[in-house]
């Protein structure tokens, strides 16, 4: 009998890459437990993701293998300097995943997209002074 939904064994998750990461990095698993029979439909579980927030530069900046719940990246262009942070809702629904019958549950997956060093320095004024100190040599103070 399927009479327990899957629970996140966190529902909080923190994961983090790096900007610039090429698409198959891995980024962090999450896992839930089922108290059904695992060796039984009612407790094989399956992810996915139901939401990423902001869906820049493309919606699909992620996804997770359907049966162990590891992140990776699928898309190029993580910027640090323009989004710093995902938000993925991931669920996890027992059933082999059966959206008619499977229980389902969910948790949220935070990654941080970690600096690289990929700018160089400005400048933050438009001009630049220098003071130029010129001094010359007194007849008297010139070397023998």
């Amino acid at each position: 009998m399927n009479d327990n939904r899957p629970e996140f064994e966190h529902q909080l998750w923190n994961g983090s890459v790096s900007e610039g990461s090429k698409p198959g990095t891995f980024v962090m698993t999450v896992t839930s437990v089922d108290k059904d029979d695992n060796k039984t439909a009612n407790g094989m579980l399956r992810y996915k993701i139901l939401s990423q927030n902001p869906e820049s530069p493309s919606s699909n900046m992620f996804t997770i293998n359907n049966k162990t719940g590891g992140i990776i990246t699928v898309a190029a262009g993580l910027d640090r300097e323009k989004v710093p942070q995902y938000t993925l809702i991931i669920q996890a629904t027992d059933m082999e995943g059966n959206p008619m019958y499977g229980l389902s549950n969910t948790a949220t997956a935070l990654i941080r997209v970690t600096d690289i060093n990929d700018n160089p320095p400005e400048f933050t004024a438009e001009t630049v002074g220098t003071d130029l100190l010129v001094r010359a040599a007194l007849p008297s103070e010139a070397p023998p």
